[in-house]
């Protein structure tokens, strides 16, 4: 029996804890470039930092709630972010780059089996 998707949740689960807002600069804005890329500072938060075995589903489930509410937060309120290299355009470009590079490492990685599987007949012969 196959199992069902889970529907999308029309808003994000309340936070646990509250979002931490970013650093507002002396003239207002919260958006600055930093070697020509948009960058956006935010307080440091004490707490902890998992290595990837402390990483549970529910920490999952909090930083991706965590991302969701920064989402739909949307824009900053002062305009400060311009368009940048992640338009609709530049993602597909990206996605058709990173595929053909998949495509390689696949056709190499099949190349490697045979040779693989070739060594171990001429091995056992």
């Amino acid at each position: 029996m196959r199992e069902r998707e889970p529907r999308p949740r029309a808003r994000p689960p309340k936070p646990e804890r509250p979002p931490v807002p970013p650093v507002v600069a002396r003239d207002g804005t919260m958006v600055r470039l930093v070697a020509g890329k948009p960058a956006v500072l935010f307080p440091w938060v004490d707490g902890d930092m998992l290595c990837l075995r402390g990483v549970t589903p529910a920490a999952g489930r909090e930083v991706g709630g965590a991302l969701a509410r920064m989402h739909l937060a949307g824009p900053p309120p002062d305009g400060s972010l311009v368009a940048g290299r992640f338009g609709p355009a530049e993602l597909v470009a990206r996605c058709d780059r990173v595929a053909d590079v998949v495509a390689l490492l696949s056709e190499q990685d099949a190349r490697e089996d045979v040779l693989a599987g070739a060594q171990n007949d001429a091995s056992e012969a």
